[in-house]
């Protein structure tokens, strides 16, 4: 009887230690995962940048008069027929 109270005891503590080191897995997996995600958060947020730099360059380069057209008006010009082509 008194083994049987002991081993008992000895496996409510092996699952209680086994639920705690589970709950510290957890917990640590979770703050890893938080920092990689605050990593990627970041490089995007640089590649964000990065690219509107890109845009700003390559709109600067467009000649002045197609900046100031409207996208409408570059849509009707393509979809209407050439005159003049047979």
């Amino acid at each position: 009887m008194l083994r049987s109270v002991k081993r008992r005891s000895h496996t409510e503590a092996d699952r209680e230690l086994r639920q705690n080191k589970l709950t510290l897995f957890i917990q640590q997996f979770e703050k890893e995962a938080q920092g990689r995600i605050a990593e990627m958060e970041a490089k995007l947020d640089n590649l964000l940048t990065t690219v509107d730099k890109y845009f700003q360059v390559a709109l600067m380069k467009t000649p002045p008069s197609l900046r100031k057209t409207l996208i409408a008006e570059l849509i009707n010009d393509s979809q209407a027929p050439e005159e003049g082509i047979e």
